[in-house]
């Protein structure tokens, strides 16, 4: 088994292998549970309990994988999850969020590799070979079959019922529609004198 890129992997939102040396603390003095490190520049905040060594980066915007995050206990709802007594922090679309805990934003998660390793032997009785520091992957591979571990995070978007194209709309809260046809003109529009 590898670790690799998709056909369709987007470079942006790439999962990492990541060397963690050093953790520092968090900014605010009175957050005593929380610790932070830094990958890529951008700013991470995991858990007082997290020691160094190697780990997974899933950026922001990222999706991870529902089956991985089930295995790993990482669900919001206990339900969702492999042992129903522990429950995570992630929603049902797993979305890796940028979020603001105390004052001090965690642009992206961790989690330490050997939680994907043994999902990997889980789901496909093979060991990881390329584990190493640096790799940036999306999906695992094994002679020509891979599955996903994480990708792009698309929003979902509603559809018209009704109509037979199926057209793709936004939501628009009421009272939004407030433009004046007079006073305000699109880019597009020409004025007619």
């Amino acid at each position: 088994m590898k670790l690799i890129k998709g056909k369709k992997a987007s470079e942006n939102y790439l999962s990492k292998i990541v060397n963690i040396t050093t953790f520092r603390t968090h900014s605010d003095p009175e957050v005593t549970r929380l610790k932070c490190c830094t990958i890529d520049g951008f700013n991470i905040i995991t858990g007082i309990d997290s020691q160094p060594g190697l780990y997974v980066y899933f950026p922001a915007l990222s999706c991870i994988n529902g089956d991985f995050l089930s295995y790993a206990n990482l669900y919001r709802h206990k339900e969702l999850n492999k042992d129903p007594e522990q429950s995570g922090m992630f929603e049902d679309n797993g979305r890796v969020k940028a979020i603001k805990l105390r004052g001090e934003l965690s642009e992206g998660f961790i989690l330490p590799v050997t939680v994907l390793e043994n999902y990997v032997v889980s789901v496909t009785n093979k060991e990881l070979e390329n584990v190493t520091e640096g790799t940036e992957f999306d999906s695992v591979s094994d002679n020509g079959k891979e599955f996903w571990i994480s990708k792009k995070y698309i929003a979902k978007r509603t559809y018209i019922q009704g109509t037979s194209t199926g057209k793709i709309t936004k939501k628009v809260p009421r009272g939004i529609d407030k433009v004046i046809d007079t006073q305000f003109r699109f880019h597009y529009d020409r004025c007619v004198a």
